[in-house]
């Protein structure tokens, strides 16, 4: 009997360990219960892109010593570490069989890709599209492995206090990906603002004013759908989430969810970062928190990042430093520096402005030039230089520290002339950080710290799912390596929302 009994408990386990090693596509296969959505998987090709795991040529060249595995930097006072593996992965939301039945009317079992794509017509969903299935499906997964914690990532934000058993979701709080579709086309993932759960497509009315909360209130715009994330199902490069209604990039979406301000900060537009395992890792003793970005002619580490020879590209964990970054973390870049990077889409045409955040402290003393458009290798000068010496009290050189001269000030009881306060810095390109997040223990709101600013850069037409590039360089040159330049988060904002002369941009 004991014998039979291990052999049970081998058996099961032999089988975990299956499960655990089927990447998404199979997982998705393996699901009774989403096998119309498997099927739409099948019918569009995606198994190979949803079995992509590790990539192999950068295992071959890291054995092979071209990154330096650990460096001690005496810039930052710490050990960088290049990441070890270079993955890919997946998140997948995926309608249940129990929907389509109700959506289309017959039993999952004698559901066709005729029926849904006859189901998607007569929607008129991607209308115009070669293959509106293919557009259909693709919305709904990710390039990225999204557990539970990553969906919605809380670190910082006003009121939420992260060393809780438990912690809470304070104020409303988004995510945006882009998912795979080939036209760029945005998700948005939220929680907070009072109501439990996590949403997809969400578009809350918010108690925003300048005394506000930042909480829901009353009736959303859109509703959203609503995903349960203790029924995730694991594989080995990703997850799936099942959800209940039809996840669809309408002009709705585009216009009603997306047509405001938008935040993103920088480490989610490198997706190798969480399927590594490095962003938001609480593992205290993971050695690989602060990360040397790969630099070399023989490799390119982020899709959507070019790095130029004598530039150290750093990722920092900030988590539980008490570091005045939105959600924790930052890069960080020294030497004679030169990148660039591919900017997140927006979701309608229209004039848009780019912001970035241009923190400043007594390490932070670089001069950036930046440059944007459509050709990477032919960009043009967005303005002056940054000179990221400056903030919002104190411009600081290697030895002095003087007024800035911005007009920067902590708000007052009078809103009007802390109206007239942003107005005044907006004239001179900068704004106050947003009144979202805050720095630990105080909890006070990063708006009200002279060293958060953003600053607007740039000005113009984008198109809906266009590629722009955004490149810094460095304009101090040799003899100043010791100079960070330091990256946060960027925004994109509709002229329609900032230059709104009845309804001013919120604060947050």
């Amino acid at each position: 009997m004991k014998r039979i009994t291990i052999y049970i408990l081998a058996w099961t386990f032999a089988l975990s360990m299956s499960a655990q090693e089927q990447n998404v596509g199979e997982k998705l296969a393996a699901t009774p219960s989403l096998s119309v959505f498997s099927s739409l998987v099948e019918a569009c090709d995606l198994q190979a892109e949803l079995a992509k795991y590790n990539d192999e040529e950068y295992e071959r060249l890291y054995q092979a010593g071209t990154f330096p595995v650990e460096e001690y930097s005496s810039i930052h006072g710490f050990k960088l570490y290049s990441p070890q593996h270079r993955r890919y992965g997946y998140t997948v939301f995926a309608e249940t069989d129990s929907f389509y039945e109700r959506a289309i009317g017959k039993t999952a079992s004698s559901i066709t890709t005729d029926d849904v794509r006859a189901w998607i017509a007569s929607n008129g969903w991607y209308a115009g599209s070669d293959d509106a299935l293919q557009q259909f499906v693709c919305y709904h997964i990710l390039p990225v492995s999204l557990d539970s914690a990553h969906l919605v990532i809380h670190y910082n934000e006003l009121g939420y206090n992260r060393n809780d058993s438990l912690p809470v979701p304070t104020v409303f709080t988004s995510e945006h990906y882009e998912t795979l579709n080939e036209g760029r086309f945005l998700l948005q993932l939220s929680e907070g603002g009072g109501v439990d759960g996590i949403y997809l497509n969400r578009r809350p009315v918010l108690d925003n004013g300048m005394r506000g909360t930042y909480y829901e209130q009353g009736t959303p715009l859109v509703e959203g759908i609503a995903v349960d994330a203790s029924k995730a199902i694991t594989s080995l490069n990703g997850y799936i989430y099942p959800i209940d209604d039809a996840l669809v990039y309408t002009d709705e979406v585009k216009t009603k969810v997306l047509g405001g301000r938008i935040r993103y900060d920088l480490a989610s537009l490198f997706p190798e970062l969480i399927n590594g395992g490095y962003r938001l890792n609480l593992d205290k003793t993971a050695i690989q928190r602060n990360l040397l970005i790969p630099a070399s002619s023989e490799y390119q580490y982020f899709d959507n990042l070019w790095i130029a020879d004598g530039c150290s590209f750093c990722y920092l964990d900030g988590y539980d430093k008490n570091w005045l970054n939105y959600q924790g973390d930052e890069f960080n870049v020294t030497g004679h520096y030169d990148f660039t990077f591919r900017l997140p889409p927006v979701p309608t045409d229209g004039v848009y402005e780019l912001r970035v955040a241009t923190q400043n402290n007594n390490q932070r003393r670089s001069v950036a030039h930046f440059s944007i458009g459509h050709d990477r290798n032919n960009l043009v000068a967005t303005g002056l230089p940054v000179d990221m010496r400056l903030g919002g009290i104190y411009w600081r050189d290697y030895i002095h520290s003087i007024s800035s001269h911005l007009g920067w000030a902590v708000d007052t009881d009078d809103d009007a002339m802390n109206r007239l306060m942003d107005l005044r810095l907006r004239e001179k390109g900068y704004m106050k950080a947003p009144n979202h997040y805050s720095q630990r223990p105080e909890n006070a709101s990063v708006r009200n710290h002279g060293d958060g600013l953003r600053r607007v850069l740039w000005r113009g037409e984008v198109k809906a799912g266009e590629t722009l590039y955004l490149r810094l360089q460095d304009m101090l040159g040799r003899g100043f390596e010791n100079y960070q330049c330091y990256l946060d988060y960027v925004e994109w904002c509709p002229v329609s929302v900032c230059d709104n002369p009845d309804v001013p941009e919120d604060i947050w």
